[in-house]
């Protein structure tokens, strides 16, 4: 599987593609990329947070910067569909 994510959050942007086997991979990617751009304290928060974990913190905080009511995801996976339907992300 690949997704291209293309989304500008706060003092982060992200257009990258990331490439796995698992949503929970490609999850785990997306993190490691994001954790790069972070403060230290920052950076040591989100490396403590299991992939799922941070994928409901990036839809927390999207709901917080763009107003939205996007559900929580429940899984890795279902955080790849709503980034998609919400035009942030492409699934390949």
């Amino acid at each position: 599987m690949k997704v291209h994510v293309n989304v500008s959050m706060d003092a982060i942007s992200v257009n990258e593609s990331f490439d796995g086997s698992t949503a929970d991979e490609i999850v785990g990617k997306m993190k490691s990329r994001v954790a790069r751009e972070l403060s230290f304290p920052m950076k040591m928060a989100v490396n403590a947070m299991g992939n799922l974990m941070f994928a409901q913190e990036v839809v927390r905080r999207y709901n917080d910067a763009r107003k939205k009511a996007v559900s929580i995801p429940t899984s890795c996976q279902e955080f790849l569909t709503l980034a998609q339907e919400n035009g942030i992300a492409t699934i390949e």
